[in-house]
């Protein structure tokens, strides 16, 4: 068998398997474990909620460094603004009795 006719042969055999799992998505899964094995769904289950598990761990910290940098830019300008409105303050002050 050719590359090519095992490439088309390949395709056809990955759009019938579509096809029924469009229709049994439970047909569809005992074909594949018949051919991979049942260990292989708990397997890849076990490696996605791991995977899952590790990105929510990192979108955490990522949300939490974004908060604490929101938090510290806050306390900034609060004070770029508090010393900025003292200023002003000070000059109308000595203004006034200039």
């Amino acid at each position: 068998m050719t590359s090519l006719h095992a490439t088309r042969h390949s395709n056809k055999a990955l759009n019938d398997l579509k096809r029924v799992w469009e229709r049994s998505p439970a047909h569809a899964r005992s074909i594949v474990a018949s051919v991979l094995g049942e260990g292989w769904f708990d397997q890849q289950t076990d490696v996605l909620q791991r995977e899952n598990t590790e990105r929510q761990t990192k979108i955490r910290r990522l949300y939490d460094e974004i908060v604490q940098i929101d938090k510290e830019a806050g306390r900034k300008a609060v004070e770029e603004f508090r010393r900025v409105l003292w200023k002003a303050r000070e000059q109308m002050t000595s203004r006034d009795f200039a």
